[in-house]
């Protein structure tokens, strides 16, 4: 079952544009962050069936899981939001005419706080996806 949440995830991941190139790239991502926390047949499952991500539904476990991988990514490096390098990732298609609007985005996410690390990176990501998600919804009511 596991095999079967990596290969999701990988897919998810390498379809996004994200950092890894390869398969073979994401699966040592994955392999670095998974032995650093080990998730749970559970926690796998509600990883992958949450699309939201919503913060109050993980643990600090699957949110440092998360926080690893995006630092893999190069979205966060020493705890601070990379902002420019999570919106050169974002910006194409529909998004590279509001790139404005992505960086007013991030000023207003990397502004969050958590508990630790991990809920804090976790909570701004969690910032960023719903309102680029929102913003590409609106966009699409036009």
């Amino acid at each position: 079952m596991k095999l079967i949440y990596f290969v999701s995830y990988s897919l998810i991941i390498l379809s996004s544009g994200a950092k890894c190139e390869t398969m073979e790239d994401f699966a040592y991502m994955w392999n670095h962050c998974i032995q650093q926390f080990p998730l749970s047949g559970d926690e796998l499952s509600l990883m992958m069936n949450d699309t939201y991500h919503n913060p109050s539904q993980y643990n600090n476990n699957i949110k440092c899981f998360r926080k690893c991988i995006v630092e893999q990514y190069g979205w966060f490096v020493d705890d601070v939001f990379m902002e420019d390098v999570y919106i050169q990732l974002q910006a194409t298609n529909v998004l590279s005419t509001h790139i404005d609007k992505l960086h007013e985005f991030a000023k207003e996410c990397r502004q969050k706080g958590g508990a630790n690390k991990c809920d804090k990176v976790h909570h701004i990501m969690y910032c960023m996806d719903s309102k680029v998600n929102k913003h590409l919804v609106s966009l699409q009511e036009f």
